[in-house]
């Protein structure tokens, strides 16, 4: 619960609220990149069935604007972020999940869910990385590697591919664990 509450803070949260950031673009808002637009080509297609699947407008539906810093390209959905292509990898499982035709990532608690489902994902290939023999800071690192790959895909396999996203303090792995940790205090300090 914690690191999910951290990756939607990062993901869409500002002055502290949750969701309040989901995409001030359109996937075909006007861009300087190679598609020319802020969506690249191949995450139109699947924006496209989403949009078709759930009977919203794709040229009035909010996506995020590229952050430079990070790339060319933006087109991020609702308050978790998904690229189109990796919420089509995980919008049947969302379904089923919670008892639903069709998933939406601009549905919050489907958002959650699938943000779950994700890091879940991403949990069982950071734990197969050899991080450390200490297992409080393995701990860490492993939140740090999940939410890296929540950034950065789950496609990138070694401690090497990862350490960009997971250091330095600036990284935005690192920034998650952090917040992350401290959220899982403060869970612990209202169950007691």
């Amino acid at each position: 619960a914690a690191l999910v509450l951290s990756v939607l803070s990062q993901e869409s949260g500002v002055n502290g609220v949750i969701g309040a950031n989901i995409g001030k673009c359109n996937y075909n808002t006007p861009w300087n990149n190679k598609a020319g637009t802020v969506m690249s080509n191949s995450q139109k297609k699947n924006f496209l069935t989403i949009m078709s699947e759930l009977g919203l407008d794709p040229n009035k539906t909010p996506v995020s604007c590229p952050i430079p810093r990070d790339g060319s390209y933006g087109g991020a959905m609702g308050l978790s972020q998904f690229m189109p292509n990796t919420w089509m990898g995980y919008r049947k499982r969302v379904a089923n999940t919670i008892g639903v035709s069709f998933a939406s990532p601009f549905t919050e608690e489907h958002a959650i869910v699938g943000t779950m489902h994700y890091l879940k994902d991403a949990d069982k290939r950071c734990e197969s990385v050899t991080w450390s023999s200490n297992t409080a800071l393995n701990a860490e690192k492993v939140w740090r590697c999940d939410a890296a790959k929540y950034y950065s895909g789950l496609g990138r396999t070694t401690a090497n591919g990862l350490l960009k996203y997971m250091n330095p303090k600036s990284s935005y792995g690192y920034r998650v664990a952090k917040r992350a940790l401290e959220y899982a205090e403060d869970i612990r300090f209202l169950a007691l």
